[in-house]
């Protein structure tokens, strides 16, 4: 229904776990800059729409600032 769709969802994050393949962690901004608690454990961060370079290396843990509108990519470390 049209209500189920209405709101202020800004903030989406989906968990991928695929057989054979490190976990992936997508997180989607559609609203103003925000900060996301990531899952426990150390997380690659691959992508991030809002930076000038998209395509990043390096880890994260913990809390991570998601900028404005944007897309982040994570993949599990190990």
């Amino acid at each position: 229904a049209d209500e189920d769709w209405s709101g202020d969802l800004d903030l989406l994050g989906l968990r991928l776990t695929l057989p054979d393949s490190p976990e992936v962690l997508v997180i989607v901004n559609g609203g103003d800059e925000a900060e996301v608690t990531l899952p426990e454990g150390v997380w690659l961060h691959r992508l991030d729409t809002a930076a000038d370079t998209i395509a990043c290396e390096g880890q994260a843990q913990g809390t991570v600032r998601v900028g404005w509108q944007s897309v982040q990519l994570f993949t599990a470390a190990g």
